[in-house]
């Protein structure tokens, strides 16, 4: 992957040890600034976000910067952001995430989620629609 393209790849920092995967998208009209997204690989570990996706906008990649440490810039900066009251006042801390994402040997992407998985009950049916007759409309009030 060069710059300018889109793709993933998996990266990881040392301190904290998070592990994910980066995907480079939305490149400015220069090329030298991108959208990197971090996703979680794994349930186990603690993340930047509950949700096991964060966002990192207008990572500047300049210069002779490989994309491996333009995404591990971007990771920085996640953490930095999760982390650092400094850099953002709400920050409340890395966080198991809800769901982590890994790429397959065939390139599909595995999703694994920790939320249970609930079925949507079916609407219960009118009983116009029991009786098998068709719903011929609304009653019309009487006028005094």
């Amino acid at each position: 992957m060069k710059f300018g393209q889109c793709g993933a790849i998996r990266i990881s920092i040392d301190n904290p040890s998070i592990r994910a995967i980066a995907s480079f998208d939305h490149w400015s009209d220069d090329g030298l600034t991108v959208c990197v997204n971090l996703h979680a690989t794994t349930l186990r570990e603690e993340f930047t976000s509950e949700t096991g996706f964060h966002s990192v906008m207008g990572v500047k990649c300049l210069g002779l910067m490989s994309i491996a440490d333009a995404a591990i810039a971007a990771l920085t900066e996640s953490v930095a952001y999760a982390t650092d009251k400094k850099v953002n006042k709400y920050a409340k801390g890395l966080t198991l995430p809800e769901t982590a994402y890994d790429i397959a040997g065939d390139g599909s992407v595995v999703v694994k989620d920790r939320r249970p998985k609930v079925k949507t009950p079916e609407p219960e049916p009118t009983p116009a629609a029991a009786s098998g007759k068709p719903k011929t409309g609304a009653k019309k009030a009487k006028v005094t």
